[in-house]
């Protein structure tokens, strides 16, 4: 929709083969690059196209609820903590 061509093909394969191959992290950084890129192409137009900040919203995984955003991100920060524990200890 922001490229208007059939890159979209090319995105979904390269999804499927992430998924496929286990590799969920790369999966996960690589579409939040492509939706990075479509941003930048389109974000001084964003009031033109309103119709694409639903589809932003979605691809970019942002959380409506703003305290169960703050309760994953402290999740996050404790997991992450441990783990940085775990490693300074063995």
């Amino acid at each position: 929709m922001i490229e208007q061509n059939n890159h979209s093909e090319l995105i979904q394969k390269k999804y499927d083969y992430f998924i496929e191959n286990s590799m969920l992290s790369d999966c996960y950084f690589y579409l939040g690059y492509i939706n990075k890129e479509n941003f930048i192409s389109i974000k001084d137009e964003l009031n033109k196209r309103e119709d694409l900040i639903h589809l932003l919203k979605i691809a970019f995984d942002i959380e409506s609820e703003t305290n169960l955003l703050l309760h994953h991100v402290e999740t996050i920060q404790i997991s992450c903590n441990q783990i940085l524990e775990t490693f300074s200890h063995g």
